[in-house]
Order: structure tokens, then C-alpha cells, then sequence
């Protein structure tokens, strides 16, 4: 309906970012940081290494960073009420 929920600043450009429908939250790869944006508010951890890429794995994301090598996110999963 348009309404906004939350916002965030970033460092950069993002490069990958992909809503996750069971958490209700956008998880967002940006210029060397990482961040969720929730109704719960706006995390980011900041990052040596770019990520280039989100995907979601056994309930956890894992990140795909510019150096070629796979890591899990800082973020686990949102419990939601």
C-alpha cells in the first residue's frame, strides 16, 4: 500500500538484496557491509570483503563475497511473534 516501514542509509551500492517472506524483512548486501532491514529496525555489520550475493540455506543466509569464498550471515533468523 505504500507505506513505509523502515529505512537505511548505505555506504554504497548494493549489490544483492532479497526479501525473505517467513522473517518479513530484506536482507541487503551493500558496499562492504551487510544489513537487515526489519520492522524491528535497521542492522548492518560492516565488512572487510564486498558481498556480491544473499542466498538462503537451512535457515540461515550464507554470502557470496567478492573474493570468491562462501560465509555464513551475521544475522540468524528473525523470530517473528
Amino acid at each position: 500500500d505504500g507505506t513505509t516501514i523502515v529505512e537505511g542509509k548505505l555506504q554504497g551500492p548494493i549489490q544483492h538484496a532479497f526479501w525473505n517472506e517467513d522473517e518479513k524483512a530484506w536482507r541487503v548486501a551493500g558496499w562492504r557491509e551487510e544489513l537487515l532491514l526489519s520492522t524491528q529496525g535497521v542492522e548492518r555489520i560492516h565488512m572487510e570483503e564486498i558481498p556480491v550475493h544473499i542466498m538462503w540455506k537451512d535457515q540461515g543466509a550464507i554470502l557470496l563475497l567478492n573474493n570468491g569464498n562462501w560465509i555464513d550471515s551475521a544475522f540468524g533468523p528473525i523470530q517473528n511473534d
